[in-house]
């Protein structure tokens, strides 16, 4: 006789939560950790196989699951949250000493003391690509900008270096596409693209 499969709606809701918690834990140390959006793309900067634009779709997804599990976890336990307050009458030593934990942590954020000062210079460490060992981009706004707008920029002539990705068998070249697009496209970063067709003059 097969066995009965006893669900449980409060447990289901409780891992639910425990599991996109980890996945905003993750998603979160993953993008402390990045560099700023012109350094990523120039050197296709990846962590653990994905992009920072696709740890920040991941981020996003993580946080509303977070939310939408948190509801549904005080939702299941409004019962016992009321009758906690109510009981208490609306005030607990440990409420009390949640706030002031709460007030603090707010204070010591806002007025730039450690450790907050710290993981902030950290992040300006990695915002900065120095600690992954990433190049700069010669132009702010490289990545984004059409090629032949890279062209004019640099007064190169368009034929030329038509010519030079012809040479180098890369596909999609057209002047209205952009340096990250063209890269994204053949494979390849988009300092890898700069360097052999535009800076190789």
């Amino acid at each position: 006789m097969p066995q009965k499969i006893n669900f449980k709606g409060q447990n289901f809701i409780s891992l639910s939560l425990g599991l996109s918690f980890l996945l905003l834990l993750l998603s979160g140390i993953a993008l402390y950790l990045r560099p700023e959006g012109s350094v990523a793309s120039w050197n296709n900067w990846k962590f653990w196989g994905l992009s920072k634009a696709e740890w920040e779709l991941l981020h996003t997804a993580a946080v509303l699951l977070f939310i939408f599990w948190s509801f549904l976890h005080l939702l299941v336990h409004i019962k016992t949250m009321i009758s906690y307050f109510w009981k208490q009458k609306f005030f607990s030593i440990e409420l009390l000493g949640a706030a002031i934990l709460f007030g603090l942590t707010l204070l010591l954020i806002n007025r730039g003391f450690f450790p907050f000062n710290e993981l902030q210079k950290w992040r300006s460490e990695f915002k900065s690509g120095k600690l992954w060992n990433l190049n700069q981009p010669p132009i702010a706004g490289l990545v984004d900008l059409k090629l032949s707008q890279i062209t004019l920029l640099l007064n190169l002539n368009w034929e030329e270096v038509t010519l030079k990705a012809q040479r180098l068998n890369l596909r999609d070249f057209h002047s209205e596409i952009t340096l990250k697009e063209f890269a994204r496209k053949n494979q390849k970063t988009p300092r890898w693209i700069f360097q052999l067709i535009f800076a190789s003059f």
